[in-house]
């Protein structure tokens, strides 16, 4: 490889400024200093990312030209390719060999076979004809045959007569070989039983974390949980039940590793669920040796076994830092999605590829902007140190402490991606480029259904984020300080309470309005609809910012009126910081309890 091909990145640095248009960029791990002027400066903080010093120049004077208003013809490919190869002089920026040579220098054993991953939940409420489909679908991929799995369904239907149908699917599939768990209402309540007897833990943090405490509010956070609690020691796969377990191959699927920050998704449209199921080609893969590609292993193992070529063009700083320690591993994977998208969110946030795709889609059907039926998937197998993570059919290395979910509401996973990203300093998360099917009941989408911020993005505001306090090998300290905030949000005085709110929601909705304008501004020759439906969804955001009464989580209505909602969000945020607190006692004491009495779960047996 000559100098001119080789790809370059910034060294983790901070830019501090000294004296006028001097600059101090610092990389304490390495005891380099250096002393830099404004433009050399500019140059290095726009470095990110290996790319050529030819496409970094192109890069830097595009943005350049915008961030000082100057024609681009003013700036000088070659003066600032000149000026980066001088940084590459001074080390600060490290071609990729050289950054690979340094992490193979690094790599430990891995630790982790193949063959770990054998312990399966299904998670359901009031859906016993899903959890059935599920099921049949889940034993049809496990190739080397069920009897190696120990698969458990996680059922937290509201009425007996759901809950014994779900038990009652569970024993008729008893016959196909596997050990099969069930774990609902009765089983729950038996082990909570066993937990508050112990008088080490506050009752009302067990009923918030396990038993959904507000039973009027969606929850689906406390079902994963349990599983969480009674997969203690294991890598775990947990699949939502409106999933059918069979991966496939999406037409946008290359080889190879990529390190991103954040993972690059790309998206497909279409305007019925069908079209968007049939676009994904059927394979015989095991969903579960999909998952044994990356979960739980060693970044720097991941690395080093790439057969297939590595992309660091979308690397960050932080990622170039985490994988350099051995410590670093896979801590969840996720695969793509096929059907329905999986989420409220308005397309009007798209970027990219996707985003110019949707375009392409609305001029030859417009009704497929309301349609939500995608598929989803990266181009490549990913890591990422983003708090970017989807749990419909996810794989979690529970051997070590895990993050809880948040109970209550949706988008619980993405507060568990960004706890995750703030507390466990060393979990990554990996991407799969295969796809399942997601096939839930057909849902009203509507541009008004996510302007408002949830109880997930209010909580997402309050943690700490990024965290350079934590503590690389001390995740529970870290949660703790982290609930601990929480804890002091929640127990402000409420008018403190709804200033701070009030703060955060306009921040939020600022945000949103500025990302959807900037998009906006890019679009060149969108179709009508889709000019349209982005100014529906702008001019929705601008009147949710000047009519900003209702300050309250958007889905916590449950509780009442607004003064009842604004307690509710508070009294949330509290308990979800004493959960974070106490998670890891709750975690080790339900091991020893379990130890003594048995497993939280019941085994289905040819008796039942």
């Amino acid at each position: 490889m000559t100098a001119t091909d080789a790809r370059y990145c910034r060294i983790p640095t901070n830019i501090i400024p000294r004296s006028g248009s001097v600059f101090l960029a610092l990389n304490a791990g390495l005891k380099k200093a250096v002393l830099l002027d404004g433009p050399l400066a500019d140059l290095l903080s726009r470095c990110r990312g290996f790319r050529t010093l030819e496409e970094h120049a192109r890069a830097c004077m595009s943005g350049l030209s915008v961030a000082r208003d100057l024609p681009a013809s003013t700036v000088s490919l070659e003066a600032v390719r000149q000026s980066l190869a001088l940084l590459a002089a001074e080390g600060l920026l490290v071609s990729d060999g050289e950054w690979l040579r340094e992490v193979a220098q690094q790599t430990g054993p891995d630790p982790i076979r193949a063959s770990d991953l054998t312990t399966v939940g299904i998670v359901t409420k009031n859906r016993p004809a899903y959890v059935k489909r599920c099921l049949h679908s889940l034993i049809e991929t496990l190739t080397d045959g069920a009897a190696k799995y120990r698969i458990c369904v996680y059922d937290d239907s509201d009425e007996a007569t759901t809950l014994d149908a779900v038990r009652t699917i569970c024993a008729g599939l008893h016959r196909h070989g596997g050990m099969i768990e069930y774990l609902g209402a009765a089983q729950r309540q038996r082990h909570l039983d066993r937990l508050y007897k112990t008088n080490h833990l506050s009752r009302e943090v067990l009923d918030f974390g396990l038993s959904s405490l507000f039973r009027f509010l969606p929850g689906y956070g406390a079902n994963l949980n349990w599983l969480l609690l009674n997969t203690v020691g294991s890598l775990a796969l947990s699949v939502d039940d409106d999933i059918i377990c069979r991966p496939g191959r999406t037409d946008f699927c290359t080889p190879g590793l990529a390190l991103a920050s954040p993972a690059r998704e790309q998206y497909r449209f279409y305007e019925s669920r069908g079209a968007a199921i049939s676009s994904v080609e059927p394979s015989h893969a095991n969903l579960i040796s999909l998952h044994e590609t990356l979960l739980g292993r060693s970044a720097q193992q991941c690395i080093s076994g790439s057969k297939d070529g590595l992309n660091l063009t979308d690397i960050g700083e932080w990622l170039m830092t985490t994988v350099m320690n051995d410590e670093a591993t896979i801590a969840a994977t996720m695969l793509g999605i096929a059907g329905d998208s999986g989420t409220s969110g308005s397309w009007a946030c798209l970027t990219g590829e996707s985003r110019r795709r949707l375009q392409a889609a609305i001029r030859v059907c417009p009704s497929v902007i309301g349609s939500h039926e995608v598929v989803r998937a990266p181009c490549q197998l990913t890591i990422t140190d983003e708090p970017q993570f989807m749990n419909y059919a996810c794989g979690l290395d529970n051997r070590v402490l895990l993050p809880p979910f948040v109970p209550v509401c949706r988008n619980m996973d993405g507060v568990f991606a960004t706890v995750l990203r703030c507390c466990f300093p060393n979990s990554l998360v990996g991407f799969l480029p295969w796809a399942v099917l997601h096939d839930p009941p057909v849902r009203d989408w509507r541009i008004t259904m996510r302007l408002r911020p949830r109880i997930s993005e209010i909580l997402r505001m309050a943690v700490p984020f990024p965290a350079a306090e934590a503590h690389p090998s001390d995740p529970a300290a870290n949660m703790i300080r982290v609930g601990r905030r929480l804890m002091d949000i929640g127990r402000l005085p409420m008018r403190e309470f709804e200033a701070w709110l009030r703060l955060h929601y306009h921040a939020y909705l600022m945000t949103m309005l500025r990302q959807t304008d900037a998009l906006s501004q890019e679009d060149v020759e969108a179709p009508k609809e889709w000019d349209e439906y982005c100014l529906d969804y702008t001019l929705a955001l601008e009147g949710a910012i000047s009519d900003a009464d209702d300050v309250s989580a958007a889905d916590l209505g449950g509780f009442g009126g607004y003064t009842e909602a604004l307690g509710g969000t508070q009294t949330v945020i509290r308990l979800f910081g004493e959960l974070l607190v106490s998670w890891r006692d709750i975690v080790q004491l339900s091991a020893n309890v379990t130890a003594q009495t048995g497993s939280i779960a019941d085994t289905i047996t040819d008796e039942m």
